[in-house]
């Protein structure tokens, strides 16, 4: 009886951890080879312009990553974004995590995007939601989660996510780094599951 209640727990728990599986692709910018956006290819992402690279451990200046390699901004010159497919309806979790170092503190904002089209009007944004990491508020060389929850447009079936940094001021300077982006649609099927794995594991106590 208890090794049945266990694998019924054990299944719970893992039906409500994929619930909230990344959609994105190379998420934490480990795939492909470190340099600038517009000179490496950054698998499933899309670069433009420059001001921008990724970088791993083999940097002059060492900076923190989550994994082998993460993403810097320094201008506002440039940006990366990623699309992944949805459904119209959607209620997304999404961000990025983002630091800036003590010896090249940002006057920059990062600023992350999550941007609705319909595929078959790619040049018609539908909405746009912006979240945004902001140096002067946040404490140095330390990882910060951004992030927010957002219901797709009904006519929407494209989410982009969109990195990069913004607000230019007189003197900018110092960068931003990124790591570990995400969206996760969470299913509610899992959260019913789960509320039964409770029921089932209070009446096998009784």
């Amino acid at each position: 009886m208890k090794k049945l209640l266990t694998i019924a727990a054990m299944s719970v728990i893992a039906l409500s951890a994929t619930a909230n599986a990344n959609l994105l692709v190379n998420a934490g910018f480990e795939d492909g080879e470190a340099g600038g956006i517009n000179e490496v290819a950054i698998p499933g992402w899309t670069p433009w312009w420059d001001a921008g690279k990724v970088y791993d451990e083999n940097e002059a200046t060492p900076r923190p990553t989550f994994g082998d390699q993460a993403l810097m901004f320094w201008w506002d010159t440039g940006g990366i974004f990623q699309d992944v497919t949805i459904e119209g309806g959607d209620t997304l979790n999404w961000g990025v995590m983002a630091q800036t170092p003590s010896d090249d503190q940002s006057t920059w904002n990062g600023l992350c995007k999550m941007e609705f089209f319909n595929s078959a009007d790619m040049g018609n944004m539908l909405a746009v939601e912006e979240i945004k990491f902001m140096p002067a508020e946040q404490p140095a060389d330390e990882w910060v989660k951004i992030s927010s929850t957002t219901i797709a447009p009904e006519n929407a079936d494209v989410a982009r996510i969109v990195l990069l940094v913004t607000d230019w001021v007189d003197g900018a300077h110092g960068i931003v780094l990124f790591d570990n982006a995400f969206i996760a649609v969470p299913e509610p099927a899992s959260l019913v599951l789960l509320g039964l794995g409770g029921l089932t594991m209070l009446r096998r106590r009784k």
